[in-house]
């Protein structure tokens, strides 16, 4: 496993994050065996960042009960998420933190994001509603280390956002098929200057590594000169490639099915002006 240092905080954190929106599930919920092995395969290989909400159903509880049971808590870093389309005053924002710590089973969050931040309005909102305070009560009292926002929205008002506040990191949704959706790579630039930057959805749940035209398989079969069989089977380094080639840096999901999971990852704005191009002459890479 490689790992790239948040410089915010100095954390070592796997280049590959595992998303836990999508858990296999069974007739009654999530499948927690299926889970619990995913899980602990992914920490054996070196994953140490998992990605949660409280708005996840059942995602938080699983997490928190896998890691308690297995004892590996200080050995990863979560970020779970405050539902801002849930909050509706200022005590809900103590209300759904305590319950994803409860849930967690951890007395505190490595790192707290607002869920879902759609435009600057939204910021300014929840200020006059005294979240700056809180959120440094909550990181003075070492409950919240380092703190960030994931966006959905349009790239001007991220521009907005990411200049709103001293943020320590932000989660966007960026792949080879999202440069202009979004944040884009405009907002991308602009915020991996100032922090860390996640990725979600490198592969569109999946959409992206499965089910692809015939000619795309092609392109990326050829790229990765030697290999056989359909672009599913191909090896991981190169699915994973598929994600990366646009983003510029390395990002994706673990476990053996890509729609199992969301997919989150780390960069550094060193490896922002990379060029598309060089990403299709390393296809053949293992690097990630």
């Amino acid at each position: 496993m490689q790992y790239r240092t948040d410089k915010r905080s100095g954390n070592k954190l796997s280049i590959l994050g595992f998303g836990c929106m999508r858990f296999p599930r069974n007739i009654t919920g999530i499948d927690m065996r299926k889970t619990e092995e995913m899980i602990m395969r992914s920490i054996e290989g070196g994953v140490n960042y998992f990605d949660t909400a409280w708005i996840y159903p059942g995602s938080e509880e699983a997490l928190g009960t896998i890691l308690e049971k297995n004892r590996v808590r200080e050995k990863v870093y979560i970020a779970t998420k405050l539902p801002l389309v849930l909050t509706k005053s200022p005590v809900d924002f103590d209300k759904y933190f305590e319950q994803s710590l409860k849930r967690l089973r951890t007395n505190y969050i490595d790192y707290y994001l607002m869920h879902m931040i759609t435009d600057a309005d939204q910021w300014a909102k929840l200020k006059e509603w005294g979240v700056e305070a809180w959120i440094a009560e909550k990181k003075k009292a070492g409950q919240i280390k380092q703190i960030g926002f994931s966006y959905h929205g349009s790239q001007s008002e991220f521009l907005k956002v990411i200049d709103g506040y001293d943020w320590e990191m932000c989660q966007i949704q960026y792949n080879y098929s999202d440069e202009n959706f979004q944040a884009g790579v405009t907002g991308l630039r602009k915020a991996a200057a100032k922090m860390p930057v996640m990725i979600m959805e490198p592969l569109l749940g999946g959409r992206l590594a499965t089910g692809l035209p015939k000619e795309v398989v092609n392109v990326f079969k050829k790229a990765n000169r030697g290999s056989s069989g359909t672009f599913h089977s191909l090896p991981n380094s190169v699915r994973i490639h598929s994600a990366i080639c646009a983003a510029f840096f390395f990002c994706s999901s673990v476990g053996s099915e890509y729609r199992s999971g969301s997919h989150c990852g780390f960069t550094e704005p060193s490896l922002i002006n990379r060029k598309s191009s060089s990403c299709r002459d390393s296809a053949s890479s293992s690097g990630v």
